[in-house]
């Protein structure tokens, strides 16, 4: 299926079809899909539990009935954000920050997890979706995390499975269950299935996209000719969900000059392909602000040191996208993963309009809300960098399947993997990830990954 019409397929499922089961060989295929999502620093933090077993099922339907505890706290004083807090690149929201009696999406929480209690009565799988909390994976590993759920939907979607993205559910039993140790962190619980009714609870096109997407400020609204807009229905490159998974590179090496800077049109619809994810809500929670102003491009290149290390390629881009989340209400509990899931989107759009683009984690977020004029008590999560590339990269190493994924314990391998000199994560991954020859075959195609059409990203399009 190509990417347009993936895209803009993406749905929560209502109820599925519980009498028909999944192979083994799609759930791979599936999983495979997360093993493809950008990562920092090589640690691939991500860990996968998958569920079939039918009393391991009853579980995970019982922890969702039970809700998120976090969701029920009310606190006569609660702990105020600092903005010291709130612009650390690890910034968490958590209980001590919340009161559902002030929460302006209470109900709305209250009514999706009503659905997602019903559509999980006839789930037939189920796969838990965790990270590592040890080094980059306290920084980024929710919205790592987010990126990889995405993957995963996009190529269940492509392979004719339906999903439902639960973010509600009782995450202490899920880990008392499961024995899940506690430096690694319960993100969310992912339900599949081959679906009863398609039909998603709000569809995407429902969104007031004004609410979410702003130009150069965060006060200004994204505004693009209706001329242009009518344009957005037209045929575009002809490439398929799976190889914008598999092949899209992350870029730090751009065309420099007026001839290389991105339309309108075209930014209009990279930032709008990150809302066809499924959203906690359907509530401006979240903002993606596109900037191709020069001055502010170069303002903010000024603030992404590395260790103090300058990072060059952010200062070749024409087109930096931020996107930041609201720190207040309950959606904030869930606003990370959503970001990378954003941020993935994004980032499989401008590969499919041959645009190179690059995840940027390392910044400084105070500075950029003064120079964007960001709101205080918003978190800056995260920055997406774009351009035309000079390079098709080969593809990083990666761990195998058999070292990430589980099947219903913790610990108990989906599949045999063979020792390798590739730790799961850690400083020596960072140090072997240029030394050890990726293995780049996979079960989503016959073509090695990054193989498909290594050119294809270096043909500038009109």
């Amino acid at each position: 299926m190509k990417l347009i019409d993936t895209l803009g397929s993406l749905k929560n499922a209502l109820k599925f079809d519980s009498k028909k089961k999944i192979k083994k060989d799609t759930i791979l295929k599936i999983l495979e899909a997360a093993r493809w999502a950008p990562y920092a620093g090589n640690q691939q933090v991500w860990r996968f539990i998958s569920i079939d077993d039918n009393e391991k099922i009853k579980f995970i339907r019982e922890s969702i009935k039970d809700g998120d505890p976090r969701l029920i706290k009310r606190l006569s004083v609660l702990e105020k954000i600092t903005e010291k807090e709130i612009n650390k690149a690890s910034f968490r929201f958590d209980e001590s920050y919340f009161n559902v009696e002030q929460d302006l999406y209470q109900f709305k929480i209250q009514n999706i997890h009503k659905t997602d209690i019903l559509c999980a009565q006839s789930a037939p799988k189920f796969i838990i979706c965790c990270h590592s909390n040890r080094l980059t994976g306290k920084i980024y590993g929710e919205t790592e995390m987010g990126a990889a759920i995405i993957n995963m939907i996009i190529v269940a979607n492509d392979l004719g499975l339906s999903t439902r993205w639960i973010r509600i559910f009782n995450r202490e039993d899920l880990r008392e269950e499961f024995q899940i140790p506690r430096h690694i962190s319960i993100d969310t619980i992912l339900a599949l299935g081959f679906s009863d009714d398609f039909k998603e609870d709000i569809p995407q096109n429902q969104l007031n996209l004004e609410d979410f997407l702003s130009h150069n400020l965060w006060e200004n609204p994204f505004k693009v000719q209706q001329d242009l807009l009518e344009k957005t229905t037209q045929e575009e490159y002809n490439i398929s969900a799976i190889d914008a998974v598999l092949d899209r590179r992350s870029i730090r090496n751009y065309r420099e000059g007026d001839n290389y800077k991105i339309s309108l049109l075209k930014i209009y619809k990279i930032v709008k392909a990150g809302l066809y994810s499924p959203l906690t809500l359907n509530e401006p929670f979240i903002k993606i602000l596109a900037i191709d102003d020069p001055k502010t491009l170069s303002k903010i290149a000024e603030t992404t040191k590395a260790f103090f290390i300058k990072q060059s390629h952010v200062h070749q881009v024409p087109l930096i996208i931020l996107i930041a989340f609201e720190a207040k209400n309950s959606s904030a509990f869930y606003a990370k993963i959503d970001v990378g899931a954003i941020n993935q989107l994004i980032l499989l759009k401008a590969y499919s309009l041959r645009i190179g683009s690059c995840w940027i984690g390392d910044f400084s977020r105070k500075r950029i809300k003064e120079i964007v004029k960001c709101p205080n008590n918003w978190h800056i999560c995260s920055l997406v960098i774009l351009g035309y590339s000079k390079v098709y990269p080969n593809p990083p190493s990666r761990i195998g399947l058999g070292k990430m994924v589980f099947h219903n314990y913790w610990n108990k391998s989906i599949v045999k993997y063979s020792k390798t000199l590739s730790p799961k994560s850690g400083f020596f991954s960072f140090i072997m990830k240029d030394i050890i020859k990726p293995n780049t075959e996979t079960p989503l195609r016959n073509i090695n990954v990054g193989c498909k059409n290594p050119t294809f990203l270096l043909e500038k399009s009109e």
